[in-house]
């Protein structure tokens, strides 16, 4: 491998785990409210320990607005999306059938078995999919900036001297769903890159809103639990 094929699987490596911690957070604070909104028991069970709940929920909403940040940042020396995109379409030569060959190679004693028709059917892109990659981002960046980049700077990060009317404006700029979008087409790019860089597989980037499934669904299911049984305890 390279030292820029490297430096990339690095910068995939940290943008992973940005993503994955950034839905974590959102999940966490989803589920908490659900839960607690669908079921008398589990919100007087929150509302017992509301400091704490609060706690967790603040540092999670917090954890939340910085991580985005950090994945927006327009700074060269950042480790943004911006970042990563531009690295892959500057480097498309990491993504030709020889550099996927001797990556493929590296991991498999056996390569010479099945690498031959492996590489038939792997996808080679060109500078248009990586266009398309950037068009589908600035959709988003421009989102992040409307409506949550000032609130993270003013309100999350600095704590600006901000009235609270100003506070209530930026923050009914947000949307849930919107959010849950945005996440979600932050890890669908991550894993078209990976699976272009890793597998030669064509990236795919329609806009959905159902993002990692599996870490959604076992963030809700913990929350639930964790909270059914303080719910039961409460009432013995």
């Amino acid at each position: 491998m390279t030292p820029t094929e490297s430096k990339f699987q690095t910068e995939l490596e940290i943008f992973d785990g940005e993503i994955r911690s950034a839905i974590q957070f959102f999940y966490f604070h989803i589920s908490i409210h659900q839960n607690a909104g669908r079921d008398r028991t589990i919100l007087d069970a929150v509302n017992r320990d509301l400091l704490f709940w609060n706690t967790a929920l603040g540092a999670t909403q917090t954890a939340l607005f910085i991580t985005l940040g950090r994945m927006f940042d327009q700074d060269s020396n950042s480790h943004g999306v911006k970042r990563l995109v531009g690295m892959a379409k500057n480097n498309i030569d990491m993504f030709s059938l020889s550099a996927l060959s001797e990556r493929k190679r590296m991991s498999s004693p056996n390569a010479d078995e099945w690498l031959p028709d492996y590489l038939r059917s792997a996808y080679v892109p060109s500078m248009r999919d990586f266009a398309r990659m950037e068009r589908y981002l600035s959709k988003y960046e421009k989102v992040y900036e409307r409506s949550y980049s000032r609130l993270r700077k003013k309100f999350f990060a600095h704590k600006d001297r901000i009235d609270l009317d100003e506070v209530e404006n930026l923050f009914s700029k947000t949307k849930v769903l919107e959010l849950r979008r945005m996440l979600g087409f932050l890890h669908r790019l991550h894993d078209a890159l990976w699976q272009l860089f890793c597998n030669g597989r064509k990236p795919l980037l329609w806009d959905y809103s159902s993002e990692n499934v599996e870490l959604q669904s076992r963030m809700s299911a913990q929350i639930e639990r964790i909270l059914n049984s303080l719910a039961r305890s409460s009432r013995s």
